[in-house]
């Protein structure tokens, strides 16, 4: 079966309470009943939950509509399940995770440690990105399957990079276009004839001068050019905090 299909079982790490007032949330056992009293009338009236863990709904449990028996899902629904399962262990054992991403930026400030996924969303651009603040687990046990669907999974070398609030906040506002070379962090900057220019740090890496010069682009053109149009075709692209750093000279020798 397909990463996809399995996808769109909901395939989700994050935790979900259930609000079942006869079993303990920390162990998942079941409460003891007293002798002489019943499970039914003990916990029954305040349960909140969709579904019973002894089978139907909480209403036909304490109409007394069912049968006391484990609730269970059918044959097909259990098939997927592990099948699901099994795939969450292998991306995890691949650490195919977003904690191994290149696009985590961890937020400066505060605290408490928390983490944001650069990686702009399927509407094109972060301010319209799904991907919420995660704290340091939720962003070790999310795959990159669930997050972005491995769109833009790239393996990260050396811890998440800081990103100020300030500036992540910023960039939600004003919409960042997906995969624009202008907000990338590899972008340089260089004067050429007196005019503000720019190049791609990993285009230009180890040409002679005279063919960076003939890369170097304006900013208008740096701001339109996109994944489809950039060299890497924005499998490189990473987002930039700050100012757009100068090109060292040791490159245009």
């Amino acid at each position: 079966m397909s990463h996809r299909r399995l996808r769109s079982a909901t395939l989700a790490t994050r935790l979900r309470i259930i609000a079942w007032p006869c079993r303990n949330p920390e162990t998942a056992s079941l409460y003891p009943v007293p002798p002489g009293q019943s499970r039914r009338a003990l916990f029954c009236g305040s349960c909140e939950a969709e579904t019973c863990l002894f089978g139907g709904t909480p209403e036909e449990r304490r109409a007394g509509a069912i049968s006391s028996r484990w609730s269970m899902p059918d044959e097909e629904t259990l098939s997927l399940y592990v099948r699901v399962l099994t795939l969450y262990a292998q991306l995890l054992r691949l650490r195919r995770t977003c904690w191994h991403c290149a696009h985590l930026r961890r937020l400066a400030g505060g605290g408490r440690r928390r983490y944001v996924c650069t990686y702009p969303g399927a509407e094109g651009s972060i301010a319209r990105s799904l991907q919420p603040v995660m704290g340091r687990w939720e962003a070790r046990l999310r795959t990159a399957l669930e997050a972005c669907a491995e769109e833009g999974f790239r393996r990260r070398d050396g811890p998440p990079q800081p990103l100020s609030e300030e500036f992540w906040l910023e960039l939600r506002r004003l919409g960042v276009p997906r995969d624009r070379c202008f907000f990338c962090q590899h972008l340089r900057a260089l004067t050429l004839n007196g005019n503000q220019r720019y190049v791609c740090h990993w285009q230009c890496a180890g040409l002679p001068q005279h063919s960076i010069l003939r890369l170097a682009r304006s900013r208008r053109v740096m701001l339109m050019r996109c994944s489809k149009d950039a060299w890497c075709r924005g499998e490189l692209w990473q987002l930039r905090e700050g100012k757009v750093p100068a090109l060292l000279p040791l490159a245009l020798k």
